[in-house]
């Protein structure tokens, strides 16, 4: 498992510990989809990167682009502001 996966289910795991039924996940096409019900932000997998979106607007972070960790701080500040 790569890093960038091992992220999205730590996410996916603490969201669902503490919100429970308003954490949604989907699965598509070799990605994996996780989104907060009555909410604009969602987060996405793919074997490469991590994807993380409000709305529209999403950036992309990966191990290969060297800024995974900026997508985590990104994952944090969109649910605590």
């Amino acid at each position: 498992m790569k890093t960038h996966e091992k992220k999205f289910e730590d996410i996916y795991n603490l969201l669902k510990e503490k919100l429970g039924e308003k954490v949604i996940f989907s699965q598509g096409h070799e990605t994996k989809f996780l989104e907060l019900k009555d909410s604009k932000f969602w987060l996405s997998i793919n074997k490469d990167e991590l994807t993380v979106g409000f709305g529209v607007n999403h950036s992309h972070f990966s191990e290969d682009y060297n800024n995974l960790e900026n997508g985590i701080i990104r994952v944090f500040d969109l649910l605590t502001n």
